[in-house]
């Protein structure tokens, strides 16, 4: 994973989880797998052969993936790509790569949904619960406000509904029950609040430059500029989530 502004990152790794950047070269690849064999004789560890894989990027010649699979014996996978629990994949995030987490809260209100519950009890599973399952997603992704919307509405049907196939009188919006109480909401946190939050710090991060991916991000958008200086002719990605939420947070602190 290489950027020709000077830094190069030739592998990410936590715990057991382990990407590996490589060109693929047949030396390289061979280099690869010797790399591997030498760890597992010393560490007395095997790799899952089965558990692992690789992706290749879209447009790359089947000669060259064959030559990854006869080498190194991964399978090859396609993006989104599943690392720490977070799906990778290029460009902006797509909604699909939200369709796991807006799963898995259907299924906890479908579970919940049969059970005899009082407004009160749904009102804390929501903050207490729901709320907060996507909010791992939210430090790292920024979701389509499609993927906000949808999650709003199974919140507000699981709080208003009496079951599955019935359906009650939804007496305010969902942005309006995320409004504090003094202001008439009940004091759910918004999650496009949330997301705001979590861009913000991670634009701190950046400025704090304490990590590899503050020195990449520097490296590849900044430079040896100010980071509200750094201009990008195509920006995408984590960096134009940061560079936008930068300037909100300029002109909020100005207009405080």
């Amino acid at each position: 994973f290489f950027h020709t502004g000077g830094m190069q990152v030739p592998y990410l790794a936590f715990a057991d989880d382990v990407i590996v950047f490589t060109r693929l070269s047949r030396d390289v690849l061979e280099a690869v797998a010797d790399f591997f064999r030498l760890y597992q004789q010393f560490s007395g560890q095997k790799i899952n052969v089965a558990k692992s894989c690789f992706v290749c990027p879209s447009g790359t010649p089947e000669g060259q993936v064959q030559l990854v699979a006869c080498i190194l014996r991964f399978q090859r996978q396609f993006f989104p790509l599943i690392y720490l629990g977070v799906p990778i994949s290029r460009g902006r995030s797509a909604s699909i790569a939200f369709d796991g987490i807006v799963a898995k809260v259907r299924a906890r209100v479908c579970h919940w949904s049969t059970r005899l519950l009082s407004t009160g009890g749904k009102l804390i599973l929501i903050k207490h619960v729901l709320n907060s399952m996507p909010l791992y997603l939210l430090q790292v992704l920024k979701p389509p406000k499609a993927v906000l919307a949808a999650l709003g509405r199974v919140f507000n049907a699981f709080l208003w509904d009496k079951a599955q196939d019935d359906k009650r009188i939804h007496w305010t919006s969902w942005e309006t029950m995320c409004f504090p109480t003094e202001e008439g909401g009940v004091g759910v946190r918004s999650l496009e609040d949330m997301v705001k939050a979590f861009s913000c710090k991670l634009w701190w991060r950046l400025r704090q430059r304490r990590s590899i991916w503050a020195d990449y991000m520097f490296s590849k958008y900044i430079g040896d500029q100010h980071p509200l200086q750094a201009v990008a002719a195509r920006p995408k990605g984590t960096w134009k989530r940061l560079i936008g939420y930068a300037r909100w947070l300029r002109l909020a602190f100005r207009g405080a």
